[in-house]
């Protein structure tokens, strides 16, 4: 299938009458417009409500958004893609499943995972952190979604590095 740009551009493209670009008299094609909203539902991915509920589904779309990590508005969801072939060492790498998450059916990632689609920083809300405490002990414990954190940053950091 055509892209979503070009069958956009050619369900609303310019015509010329008399000379003159303008849609004139003309009107888009309805198989035009129809292609074109084809295009775009394609591009909408599938949508898990936690990621729980990514790692046990046998669904395997092109990518799949989550909306929280374990609850809503804990900011820990994202747009995840599936990867298949041995994606072990990442998923060992990333034990509580920022990143990269392995699937309910091999948990161990050797035969696929989901990986997270990013860019910029990466969150601790990922790792399950809530940061919620006020500072005097009452809140969620971070340490270990902090810790997880800083220890895919230095992962990445090797993994880029010349």
């Amino acid at each position: 299938m055509t892209d979503v740009g070009t069958l956009g551009k050619l369900a609303w493209r310019d015509w010329a009458t008399d000379g003159v670009p303008s849609s004139g008299s003309w009107r888009s094609l309805k198989s035009d417009i129809r292609a074109f909203a084809d295009a775009v539902e394609l591009q909408k991915p599938t949508v898990c409500t936690t990621l729980a509920a990514l790692k046990a589904t046998t669904v395997r779309p092109a990518k799949i958004l989550t909306l929280c990590r374990a609850s809503a508005g804990d900011f820990g969801g994202g747009l995840w893609v599936f990867r298949t072939g041995n994606q072990a060492a990442r998923v060992t790498a990333d034990p509580l499943g920022g990143v990269w998450a392995a699937p309910d059916s091999d948990p161990t990632g050797a035969s696929s995972a989901w990986e997270r689609k990013w860019e910029g920083e990466i969150s601790p809300h990922w790792y399950g952190a809530k940061g919620d405490d006020p500072g005097d002990g009452t809140g969620t414990e971070d340490q270990l979604a902090v810790q997880a954190t800083y220890a895919w940053a230095a992962a990445i950091a090797r993994m880029v590095s010349p």
